[in-house]
């Protein structure tokens, strides 16, 4: 029997969620962050990775980095994804809202030094 496959559209189509986000702060004196965002629906597993750095006090600058990486989840894709297909599926899931969301909580919290 072979293993069906899935459609770059159908992943657009799909129902996501987010699995979890991690996030990573670079060092004590600068407040940079890394961090991986995991998206799952039936078809796929999505892990989009991120980096911000604050501009002002309250702000942020959010990068994707080109570690994107998309895997079937059940089937095979029929795809090797272009960087640029995978970042409007990134911006499809709304990643920056997930990253700011995150960072602004991970600030909230009380510092354990």
């Amino acid at each position: 029997m072979a293993k069906s496959t899935i459609k770059p559209e159908d992943l657009f189509k799909s129902q996501w969620h987010e699995l979890r986000t991690e996030l990573s702060s670079w060092d004590d004196y600068v407040d940079c962050y890394e961090g991986l965002t995991r998206f799952w629906c039936k078809e796929a597993v999505f892990e989009v990775y991120w980096v911000a750095e604050q501009k002002e006090e309250t702000g942020f600058d959010l990068y994707l980095t080109e570690d994107l990486e998309l895997a079937g989840f059940k089937s095979q894709l029929n795809i090797q994804p272009s960087l640029e297909w995978k970042g409007k599926l990134a911006e499809a899931l709304c990643w920056r809202e997930i990253a700011t969301a995150v960072i602004v909580k991970a600030k909230a919290l009380p510092s354990t030094d």
